[in-house]
């Protein structure tokens, strides 16, 4: 009886040390696990930083080599560079986990050499290469081919020659490529139309030849596309009217010829078109009224012919338009006295003709006014001498009558350095307040109808101290006049 009533208490017993096993073969398992994961680990670890120090010691030994064989000048300039480990040398960055180096930067070291002695296939994980303002020369390696994660590349400023090679269009992460100031000739490859990435394109200032390449009109994402001051010919391509994105286009200093398409008016955030110094013909499209975010226009030195569109009228954010020495005709239109930013304009040596128009009066930020060596006609306008800030004035050699405004003086022109109204039908005296600023460096009324004396205001015009008085009035011409009285030898000065 005693045993069967033990029997329950055994068997707690034996269930107890079962349970005890068990959890003592549980433990037993995950610190097994745990060891069996703690040894994979730890290899893995070994593993990659030896992985690590390899890339550097290779991308260590590449850069090495190239300063090697640059002169040795430069190299003197490197002298960080030495032992195994590129992160800490000058001019290079390198990425914090992998260690490899993402950035060489060596702009204005005084380096002189080549770059054919740099394995670029060395750098995988290179994202900026910056060799700007140096004397680097020779050719552009194609082996730039292998930077596949390029994003800046500037190797402007220095004596580079050869063509641009065609493998850079393969460098699709590529969002700045300059070169601009450089001695690259041949064409520009229709390969960089598919760097679509690309946001800043500087080609400017080298002996480039052939036409622009349509396909950079693909460059849908191009902000600056600076082209001049090259020997580019041809039309302007109708496809860079796609670039909705450009702020920049300057195209001068090249020999294009053509016209100006009219799609060219189609991206409205373009804040600066420059297309000087060619031979542009045709007439300027009235298409460009529609870039509103305009601030730069620049077309002068070209062979445009027809009349200033009325559109540009509509160009409210303009501050400076240029469109002297073309083959404009017409009037001025007086849509233009609706620029209340302009700064700067520019309309001399074209074949205007009218009369110079009353809105222009307007423009009260204006500080330069050239509209010298046209047909214009009628009088001086009057709403002139609202212009307080204008610095020149430069109305020479038109047919110009009557006299000048009484509102040219000192409450107005305080700030007026020049003052050219030469070879023009003008008539009357010449006024006393036009002196009385004391501003004035340069005045010439040379080939007029001009009558009376000359005005004791000039006096204020101040000479060179050197002529015992504080003067700076550097030329004056008033030959070829009926105006009496006598005037010092010192203040004739021939017209320059």
């Amino acid at each position: 009886m005693t045993s069967l009533s033990n029997k329950p208490l055994f068997n707690q017993f034996i269930s107890s040390l079962v349970f005890f096993f068990l959890v003592v073969i549980i433990l037993d398992f995950i610190c097994s696990s745990t060891a069996s994961v703690s040894s994979v680990t730890s290899p893995f670890v070994y593993t990659n930083n030896k992985v690590k120090v390899a890339e550097e010691r290779k991308e260590a030994k590449a850069l090495l080599k190239w300063k090697t064989n640059l002169h040795s000048k430069s190299q003197s300039f490197l002298s960080s560079w030495a032992g195994s480990n590129p992160c800490n040398w000058v001019g290079i960055n390198c990425d914090d986990k992998s260690g490899s180096v993402t950035h060489l930067n060596l702009s204005s070291h005084s380096l002189k050499g080549t770059l054919h002695d740099l394995s670029f296939q060395s750098f995988p994980n290179l994202l900026s290469v910056d060799l700007s303002f140096n004397s680097l020369f020779g050719t552009i390696p194609t082996n730039i081919v292998h930077l596949s994660k390029l994003s800046v590349l500037d190797l402007s400023y220095n004596q580079f020659t050869g063509i641009i090679p065609s493998e850079i269009g393969q460098l699709t992460s590529l969002h700045v490529f300059y070169l601009g100031v450089n001695l690259m000739s041949g064409l520009i490859p229709q390969e960089l139309g598919g760097l679509t990435s690309l946001s800043e394109l500087d080609l400017s200032t080298n002996n480039l030849t052939g036409v622009i390449p349509t396909s950079l009109g693909n460059l849908s994402n191009l902000n600056i596309l600076c082209l001049q001051m090259n020997h580019l010919y041809g039309t302007i391509p109708t496809s860079l009217g796609n670039l909705s994105n450009l702020t920049i286009l300057d195209l001068g200093g090249n020999q294009l010829y053509g016209h100006i398409p009219q799609e060219i008016g189609l991206p409205s955030s373009l804040s600066f078109l420059a297309l000087a110094i060619n031979n542009l013909t045709g007439i300027i499209p009235a298409s460009l009224g529609s870039l509103s975010n305009l601030t730069t226009l620049y077309l002068h030195m070209n062979q445009l012919s027809g009349s200033i569109p009325q559109e540009l009228g509509m160009l409210s954010s303009l501050t400076d338009l240029q469109l002297s020495i073309n083959n404009l005709i017409g009037t001025i239109p007086a849509s233009l006295g609706n620029l209340s930013n302009l700064i700067t304009l520019y309309l001399h040596m074209n074949q205007l003709s009218g009369s110079i128009p009353q809105e222009l009066g307007m423009l009260s930020s204006l500080t330069n006014l050239q509209l010298s060596m046209n047909n214009l006609i009628g009088t001086i306008p009057a709403f002139l001498g609202n212009l307080s800030n204008l610095n020149n004035l430069y109305l020479f050699s038109n047919r110009l009558s009557g006299s000048i405004p009484q509102e040219f003086g000192i409450n107005n022109f305080t700030q007026l350095k020049e003052f050219e109204i030469s070879e023009n039908k003008l008539t009357g005296h010449l006024p006393n307040n036009v002196f009385l600023g004391g501003s004035l460096e340069k005045f010439t009324a040379d080939n007029n109808h001009f009558i009376g004396s000359i005005p004791k205001s000039m006096r204020n015009c101040r000479l060179p101290p050197e002529l015992g008085e504080a003067i700076q009035l550097h030329v004056l011409n008033l030959s070829s006049n009926k105006l009496n009285g006598e005037i010092r030898k010192e203040l004739v000065s021939p017209k320059s």
